[in-house]
């Protein structure tokens, strides 16, 4: 399992820049974050703060400007700071000299609202200095394309305009090895940007698509190049974990145990308490990046009974029901075919279900937590699968899959939902 969290506690962070450069060149930039606690949850509604510094020359550079802001975050957990109109705690920002160097935004931020800052990030300004900077013409050769806009290039950065450069609006990317990154936001959260700029670009974590703002509406680019499909990695945009996928059937599953959530001990039963709670077997946090997490069913399902609810999976997968997990078995071993048959089914399903099966499903053997010593046990030897759907038969239990090293076949009945089981989740 792997993990990409971006910071010790809460922070996603996109760019967009201030749109009034042909009128004057703006002291200031828009800055945008969603602002989420160490468990992922957005702070909603909060008092937050936030201290803003600029470095100059590397992450590692000098300080030449600094300022605070005292904000409150809305039903989304969005910000908007102007960065050059804080509460200056050090340095003039008119003073800097965009061209002069490279420049790099360092976040600290307290979810508290206080003065106890702790270190967000610092990452490379990419547009800022050069929408100031147009201000003294820069170094700046020009091309028109067939439209008659002036497509120009300035110190080695692209833009549209027309005969006097204009940056305004452009976008903050990031730059990784083999390309750039745009902002990456949930449908919830790019809907909640005030007066997005005409040509703003994000990747939709809710449609896996590349959106645009044409000045009225939101536009999704879901070509062929963009377009999510199943077998890509799925990144959880909750805690920035990916998982892989597969295609089995007609049916789109992880590939990995789902690992969501805070580790509490096994001595203790999770609660509904609006934090999802995981068991790490043996109480150690290695073993849930390994294996991912142990739920109860009730922690999994977040405290519903309808089978095939989202529960505890990512935005656009679900928790697969008791007949999802028979379409997938009968695909890869026609051999199962009564839905109804508890104990052990079909003549190799478990053995390709299991790790360097064929199947793709690669089942790690991660072992459970017992529901009445709180003991973890069989790692190695067994895993166990939750389904959504409740027995009939008993309602105090649900219809689990278990597969094992020393049988090549997939077992099927009812268990106490008070288990420590592995999740694994289908795409809607």
């Amino acid at each position: 399992m792997k993990n990409f969290y971006l910071s010790l506690t809460l922070l996603f962070i996109s760019i967009l820049f201030i749109s009034e450069l042909k009128a004057q060149i703006p002291q200031s930039f828009k800055y945008q974050a969603v602002a989420r606690d160490v468990n992922g949850n957005v702070l909603m509604n909060q008092d937050v703060s936030f201290k803003i510094s600029i470095k100059q020359s590397s992450i590692s550079g000098e300080i030449v400007y600094a300022e605070i802001h005292n904000v409150i975050t809305n039903q989304f957990g969005l910000v908007n700071l102007e960065i050059g109109n804080g509460t200056v705690v050090l340095g003039e920002f008119e003073d800097i000299n965009w061209g002069d160097a490279m420049f790099f935004i360092q976040v600290e931020m307290d979810i508290e609202g206080g003065t106890n800052y702790q270190l967000m990030g610092t990452s490379q300004l990419l547009s800022v200095p050069y929408a100031l900077y147009a201000e003294e013409a820069g170094n700046t050769s020009s091309l028109w394309d067939s439209t008659g806009d002036n497509i120009y290039y300035n110190d080695g950065k692209v833009g549209i305009g027309t005969d006097t450069p204009d940056i305004s609006s452009s976008l903050e990317i990031s730059s990784t090895n083999s390309g750039f990154l745009p902002p990456r936001l949930t449908t919830e959260q790019r809907n909640a940007i005030e007066n997005p700029a005409i040509g703003l670009m994000i990747f939709n974590l809710s449609t896996y698509c590349h959106n645009f703002y044409n000045g009225v509406e939101w536009k999704e680019l879901c070509g062929e190049s963009s377009q999510w499909k199943c077998g890509d990695i799925l990144i959880d945009p909750r805690d920035g974990q990916n998982y892989n996928t597969i295609k089995i059937g007609y049916q789109c599953w992880m590939a990995e145990n789902l690992n969501i959530g805070t580790r509490i001990d096994g001595i203790i039963d999770q609660t509904n308490n609006d934090i999802i709670e995981k068991y790490c077997y043996d109480n150690d946090e290695n073993n849930c990046d390994q294996f991912g997490g142990l739920y109860q069913w009730n922690e999994m399902m977040q405290y519903s009974t309808v089978q095939g609810i989202q529960g505890i999976c990512p935005e656009g997968w679900h928790l697969p029901t008791d007949s999802e997990w028979f379409i997938m078995e009968n695909f890869v071993d026609p051999t199962i075919t009564d839905p109804n048959y508890q104990g052990w089914r079909g003549v190799d399903c478990g053995e390709k279900l299991l790790v360097g099966g064929s199947s793709g499903f690669e089942g790690l053997l991660a072992g459970l937590r017992k529901w009445d010593t709180a003991e973890f046990l069989r790692i190695g030897e067994s895993t166990y699968f939750w389904g959504s759907t409740i027995n009939p038969y008993n309602q105090v239990n649900t219809w689990f899959r278990k597969l094992n090293s020393h049988n090549p076949q997939s077992y099927r009945n009812g268990c106490m939902k008070s288990f420590g089981l592995s999740v694994r989740c289908i795409k809607d």
